[in-house]
């Protein structure tokens, strides 16, 4: 988490994000960090979570930030498409970089990802429902099920693996 901030600072000085997206970027962090300080009462709600799984956000030049972050930091490539995405972890965290051309705005963080105790998509799905939220369409090439938070932020949630 603390690489992640200090990431964060550095583009802002730098000029790569301004200070709206380095707020929300920050505020989003921070409430991503919280989730493993709760994981004893997350257990007991209804999509109990298990950890942060991912934060996705998008960057002008993947490649860039994948070697960056490889090389400065030593986190893992994997699931290197070539082309406009790669993940990156350090232990149970991953960070997803997205290449700008995917359409989503550059320097922001799109979406959090958090692994759940359920067994698959339709469990999540169908408990979303039953909380009375509004899930996305499953989509078969998506790791989990989304759903908007209050703000409008996109929550992944991933089944059991």
């Amino acid at each position: 988490m603390e690489n992640l901030i200090e990431s964060l600072l550095r583009n802002f000085e730098a000029g790569k994000i301004n200070r709206r997206q380095l707020v929300r970027s920050l505020a989003v962090a921070a409430g991503a960090g919280s989730v493993g300080a709760q994981v004893g009462i997350a257990a007991e709600s209804p999509i109990p979570v298990s950890k942060l799984d991912h934060i996705s956000y998008t960057v002008a030049d993947y490649a860039k930030t994948r070697d960056f972050y490889s090389k400065l930091l030593g986190l893992k490539v994997d699931g290197d498409d070539g082309k406009r995405q790669c993940r990156l972890s350090t232990g149970n965290t991953v960070i997803v970089a997205r290449s700008a051309a995917s359409g989503k705005p550059r320097g922001v963080m799109d979406h959090i990802g958090l692994a759940t105790e359920l067994k698959d998509k339709p469990a999540i799905a169908d408990a979303i429902k039953r909380l009375g939220y509004t899930p996305e369409p499953l989509n078969p090439k998506e790791g989990g099920v989304h759903v908007k938070d209050p703000d409008g932020y996109n929550l992944q949630l991933n089944p059991k693996k």
